[in-house]
C-alpha cells in the first residue's frame, strides 16, 4: 500500500507499508519534499477494535537521535457521547528522546482530526 498526503506547501507524508494485523508491519515516511524523510516503522502488537491499538515504533530521523522499539498505545474511551483518545508512548532510550517525541504528538493528532473532519 502506498498513500501520500501533502501537509501544506512543503511537507509530504508517505505510507509505504501498512499491514494492520497483529504481527503486521507499518512504515511511514514524512518530511519536506525532496529532503531525507523521517522514517517511523514498527509492528502491530495488539489490535482490539474499536478500543485499542498498540504497536512498536522505531524512528530514523535525519536531524535527531533515532530510537528503536518504543511502544505506542492508543486507547479510545467513550465519555459523555464523545470519544476520548488516550495515547501513551513509552520505553525511550533517554529522557531527551522522550521529550522530542512528546512535542510531535499534538500536531499529529491535530492533523488526524482535520483528515477525519474533512471526510465526514
Amino acid at each position: 500500500m502506498q498513500w501520500v498526503y501533502r501537509e501544506g506547501e512543503d511537507a509530504v507524508v508517505r505510507v509505504a507499508e501498512l499491514d494492520l494485523r497483529v504481527g503486521g508491519r507499518y512504515r511511514v515516511e514524512r518530511g519536506p519534499a525532496g529532503a531525507k524523510p523521517y522514517i517511523e516503522s514498527g509492528v502491530y502488537l495488539e489490535i482490539d477494535p474499536p478500543r485499542c491499538l498498540k504497536m512498536s515504533e522505531t524512528l530514523d530521523a535525519p536531524e535527531s537521535t533515532p530510537w528503536a522499539d518504543t511502544t505506542v498505545s492508543v486507547v479510545f474511551e467513550e465519555e459523555d457521547g464523545k470519544t476520548r483518545l488516550v495515547l501513551v508512548h513509552e520505553s525511550f532510550p533517554s529522557r531527551e528522546e522522550r521529550d522530542n517525541a512528546a512535542g510531535g504528538w499534538p500536531g499529529f493528532i491535530d492533523r488526524i482530526e482535520r483528515l477525519v473532519a474533512s471526510s465526514l
